[in-house]
């Protein structure tokens, strides 16, 4: 098999934590998706991916952590797609605002929780990760992983947390992250 002459790149966000659920944010502390996140990502997977005409992917790209990779274990039941961890696909570094309550962290700092909420690209949190080096970091680990792929035009599912998922949608549609 030779190098493809394109792809099929499917990307798939993983259901919420009980951190996400209850408003606190949620970068790379690695918890796993809660009951409700996790009923509702097999739902999904049933919906778009349950049908014989549904397409086989050859790839599941993740990263390292409990959801992305309990998400592929759903994604892939059944199949035979080789399952890739990349460690560049961990979400966002969010350093001292991980874990944060979205509405505490407002009051707190509220110049830099609304610049971030307005225009996120231009606020990192402190001791935390960019958003466009996050951006870059995961658009490198995507090219990285298709580097890989084998067959003539092969369909790689990615999975992501929540705000990778945001970050690599907004690059493959070439719009600016925050409004997506």
């Amino acid at each position: 098999m030779g190098k493809p002459t394109g792809y099929t790149i499917v990307l798939v966000r993983t259901g919420p934590t009980d951190w996400e659920a209850s408003g606190r944010l949620n970068g790379r502390t690695d918890l796993p998706m809660n009951a409700e996140g996790e009923s509702a990502f097999h739902q999904a997977v049933h919906a778009f991916f349950g049908s014989p005409s549904a397409p086989e992917f050859s790839t599941i790209l993740i990263s390292p952590e409990e959801p992305t990779q309990k998400g592929a274990a759903i994604l892939n039941f059944g199949r035979s797609a080789k399952v890739r961890e990349l460690e560049g696909l961990v979400n966002v570094g969010l350093g001292l605002w991980e874990g944060e309550l979205a509405n505490q962290l407002e009051d707190r700092c509220k110049t830099a929780y609304r610049e971030w909420i307005e225009s996120p690209m231009r606020i990192t949190p402190p001791q935390g990760e960019s958003l466009i080096d996050a951006q870059e970091r995961l658009v490198e680990a995507v090219i990285k992983g298709l580097k890989k792929a084998k067959g003539d035009h092969p369909t790689i599912a990615v999975v992501l947390r929540p705000m990778a998922w945001a970050l690599v949608r907004a690059w493959m549609l070439e719009i600016e992250p925050g409004k997506v």
